[in-house]
């Protein structure tokens, strides 16, 4: 959570994984957060994982995507009772239960895997634990989702990650050139935030081309390597 760039687009998502960490009873739950790839969503819940673990270290953490929990339920149900109570045992014991990319339940209808899913979420919520969901999608457009269980995610607190503005794009820019040990002047930060505005994920991509091209070619930053380096991302 330290090196996430906070900004007006993303701060009540990360006000929400701060208050998760430094007060787990509170009495939010779930936290659903959503908004397009390439936005934090994976990060903040990452971090929060690994800086759970470091706050409270007698918790049990899991951090899953959606995918994983789908193929290793319907695994467990084609191995028999001893598989499916060990999955259960993994799922439902959890203090802190984090479920990445949920939209994928999107991708056909899983009716076996969303009961499951809704009968761990109900079961770690009445013992009081909490549950971190992510989505590319808000909840009421996550298709083959009954309506019981959009309430329940619309009944705890749900965040969406905006487009980041300039303020943000630009102090990503610059976190990103000091985590690797670079400088790169303000005409080049313009340039990259000006042409990449929709996707964090691309503005780090981009630095980590433009400190790459500049070792390789034992050249500074400047606002003609910039143009050549990220050619292929932008267009001329």
């Amino acid at each position: 959570l330290d090196t996430f760039v906070v900004g007006s687009a993303n701060r009540l998502a990360y006000d929400a994984m701060r208050q998760l960490l430094d007060h787990p009873d509170s009495g939010v739950n779930p936290v659903f957060i959503h908004g397009k790839s390439g936005l934090g969503k994976t990060h903040l819940a990452q971090g929060l994982a690994l800086a759970f673990r470091d706050r409270h270290p007698s918790a049990k953490v899991l951090y899953v995507r959606c995918e994983q929990f789908t193929n290793e339920w319907l695994a467990a149900l084609g191995a028999g009772p001893r598989a499916i109570n060990a999955f259960r045992v993994k799922m439902r014991h959890a203090d802190l239960l984090l479920l990445d990319d949920i939209h994928f339940l999107s991708q056909g209808a899983k009716p076996n895997t969303t009961n499951e899913l809704f009968a761990t979420f109900n079961a770690l919520s009445e013992q009081g634990r909490k549950v971190v969901f992510t989505s590319d999608a808000s909840p009421r457009d996550i298709k083959y989702l009954e309506a019981s269980f959009v309430g329940r995610f619309i009944g705890g607190l749900v965040v969406e990650l905006q487009k980041p503005d300039v303020a943000l794009r630009r102090e990503v820019v610059r976190a990103k050139v000091a985590s690797q040990g670079m400088t790169m002047p303000e005409t080049v930060v313009d340039y990259v935030v000006d042409h990449i505005t929709d996707n964090v994920r691309e503005l780090e991509g981009a630095v980590n081309k433009l400190v790459s091209y500049a070792r390789s070619f034992r050249r500074d930053i400047d606002p003609v390597l910039a143009r050549q380096a990220l050619a292929d991302l932008i267009e001329r």
